[in-house]
């Protein structure tokens, strides 16, 4: 059977040893390697290509903001960083995600781990099953994985004039833009709201597949790049033009109602919540050939049959390409059945 290799990227040795015990009660995981900082990952890297890396964050010499932007500039790697708390670390997390990891989660931590050395390897193995299942997802990617274009290098300061005020509109939307997207999210559409004018005459609605402790982080994030206000959206208010919404609930599904407003339903059986599906159906209720679905890179199909019934309506939908796509999963399946 073939196992995957690991790359531990940590300078902690209580860390490390954490990671290799939770990881080895897996069969499917090995060899598992070590680097203390991100030079010593870069040199594992050029002699010996694991299958996925788990990066952290702060580390001497090199930290992995810098590590992941070298490695993902030349090789197409999957990385999952695996940090402290995700929650204190939130801008460099979404650092790392802009130069191509794809996924972060906290470090696994429970009170009984204190006595690693004394725990049944079953009883490790349940109490990691979380990070196990996320390791193995992420490596799962390694093979879909597109090769990121390097970000082109800083440009001299410039004085930028400053843009007149766009008046707030206090009518609601009359078109709105919903944008879905997984692995490799944040970072398109980080681009893409640095792009769009505040004189949008549409509202626009993310629904990005995300834990719930990244949902704060990600509005800070596509905030310092976005000229639109990005805000969480809210049970029973109004979608205004030139403003960028989030789901703000986990297990819940954001919708559009009838009458224009917010709503929040409880999931059921989709696997993903907030749902883009289940958003786009909404969207298409609502708004008509008035609405726009966009797709983003991602894996699975999640999207695609909502995008289509926006298509079907009237409205205008669009899929990203192969080449710029993280994982090209969810907008291939949208492309394969005409949707965009």
């Amino acid at each position: 059977m073939d196992t995957t290799h690991v790359l531990i990227v940590n300078d902690s040795i209580v860390a490390t040893q954490l990671l290799k015990k939770i990881l080895s009660t897996d069969p499917a995981f090995g060899p598992i390697g070590w680097a203390r900082d991100g030079l010593e990952a870069e040199t594992y890297v050029r002699q010996s290509p694991p299958d996925v890396i788990l990066m952290d964050i702060h580390m001497p010499h090199q930290n992995g903001i810098v590590t992941t932007r070298h490695l993902m500039d030349e090789y197409t790697l999957p990385i999952l960083v695996v940090t402290a708390t995700v929650k204190a670390n939130m801008p460099y997390v979404f650092d790392c995600l802009r130069y191509g990891a794809l996924d972060a989660i906290s470090l696994p931590r429970h009170r009984k781990f204190k006595n690693l050395k004394d725990l049944p390897n079953e009883q490790i193995h349940e109490l990691g099953k979380s990070f196990i299942q996320k390791v193995h997802t992420v490596t799962s990617l390694k093979f879909k994985l597109q090769t990121p274009k390097p970000e082109p290098e800083p440009q001299p300061s410039i004085v930028i004039e400053p843009q007149p005020r766009i008046p707030v509109s206090h009518t609601p939307a009359k078109s709105l833009i919903g944008i879905g997207a997984s692995t490799g999210g944040p970072a398109a559409i980080y681009s893409i709201l640095s792009q769009l004018s505040p004189a949008i005459p549409a509202a626009v609605v993310l629904l990005q597949h995300v834990d719930v402790e990244f949902i704060a982080g990600l509005k800070e994030y596509l905030s310092e790049g976005s000229q639109l206000p990005v805000q969480i959206a809210q049970e029973d208010e109004f979608p205004y033009p030139g403003h960028v919404y989030l789901p703000r609930k986990a297990g819940y599904h954001l919708i559009i109602t009838k009458n224009k407003k917010f709503s929040y339903q409880k999931a059921s059986v989709a696997l993903h919540a907030p749902s883009i599906d289940v958003f786009f159906n909404s969207l298409v209720t609502a708004y008509q050939s008035q609405s726009t679905g966009i797709l983003l890179t991602g894996m699975g199909a999640d999207g695609a049959e909502g995008l289509l019934k926006i298509k079907q309506a009237g409205g205008k939908t669009i899929a990203q390409d192969q080449t710029t796509s993280s994982v090209y999963g969810m907008p291939k399946v949208a492309a394969d059945m005409n949707a965009a």
